[in-house]
């Protein structure tokens, strides 16, 4: 065989064996190292995309638990580990010192859970309506943990008598009747002490008076009764006019007014000395008038005689 022929076959099986070579390299080996870095690259992006939301969830727990702090510590209410009736009872007692007529407290009983327990009263009871606003803004205000249900108003009219002048009165009140719960025994840590709890700011709480006493009558069909003993123009006798000040009479006596002075269903506006005539505006019902006392001189001489009666803006006595 000749060197010719030798060195072309060397030279076929050297390229064989680089093709060979570079082929394995190429598509097989490389292909290999090409999937296992493709599979890391996927498992990289999985762990970051992991990552990712544990970062996001941190955040997430973090701001609850931001909120949830903040709202533990602006916590001002106050769970008792243990209170009795009697507690109750006298914390009732001293809310409604003034302004009630009536007041029962009828304990219910004793509801007991895992968490907490309470009392269970049931109010009722007369009282002004302002006075008994006040007694529910106490109980769902202030620190003690009370929670008033099922309130029932009614309007009441109480006759009673006036304990400065002795005349009978009447009082515009409300009957009401309410459940009240009174909790206690809170699990640990659900009520701090008082002097670590921050002070609400008033702005936050309902107002603590109403805006309108909706039980109040605007309009009434009887006139109330003269419980203050105060001068009734209708059944008085104006007896003579001393510079500003106007002498009167009735079955309890003389008397002597002034502009401002308040007299039974209003107020005396003008004393006027030079057609002596006494001025008032009286408030019968839903009806404002004004009505003058004089004294009229046909009869003068004969004593004095009173004409009570709205005035009238074409009176002759007036022109």
């Amino acid at each position: 065989m000749s060197n010719t022929v030798i060195n072309t076959l060397l030279l076929l099986t050297i390229i064989l064996l680089v093709s060979g070579a570079g082929y394995y390299l190429t598509d097989v080996q490389q292909t290999q190292e090409l999937q296992a870095l493709q599979e890391t690259r996927r498992l990289a992006e999985l762990q970051f995309a992991e990552a990712e939301e544990l970062l996001q969830a941190e955040a997430q727990t973090e701001q609850i638990a931001d909120e949830t702090i903040r709202k533990w510590r602006a916590r001002y209410k106050i769970v008792p580990a243990m209170i009795e009736t009697p507690d109750v009872i006298e914390y009732l007692e001293s809310l409604t010192a003034r302004g009630f007529e009536q007041i029962d407290f009828d304990l219910k009983g004793v509801t007991r859970t895992a968490s907490y327990s309470y009392y269970t009263f049931t109010v009722r009871g007369t009282a002004y309506f302002t006075s008994l606003y006040r007694l529910v803004w106490n109980l769902e205000n202030t620190r003690e943990l009370y929670h008033v249900r099922n309130l029932s108003l009614r309007h009441v009219d109480i006759m009673d008598e006036n304990p400065t002048t002795g005349l009978e009165r009447r009082l515009s009140m409300v009957d009401f009747t309410f459940d009240l719960r009174a909790y206690f025994g809170g699990s640990e840590g659900l009520s701090a002490p008082e002097e670590d709890l921050l002070p609400v700011p008033r702005s936050l709480l309902p107002a603590s008076a109403p805006v309108h006493n909706s039980f109040y009558p605007l309009v009434r069909t009887e006139l109330p009764p003269n419980d203050k003993g105060l001068v009734d123009l209708s059944k008085a006798t104006l007896l003579s006019i001393l510079g500003k000040r106007a002498v009167l009479e009735d079955a309890s006596g003389v008397h002597e007014l002034t502009e401002g002075d308040e007299v039974y269903l209003g107020t005396i506006v003008d004393v006027d000395p030079i057609n002596i005539v006494v001025r008032a505006r009286l408030t019968r019902g839903q009806t404002t008038e004004m009505v003058e006392l004089r004294i009229d001189r046909t009869i003068q001489s004969r004593g004095a005689d009173v004409r009570v009666q709205p005035i009238d803006n074409n009176d002759s006595d007036r022109r």
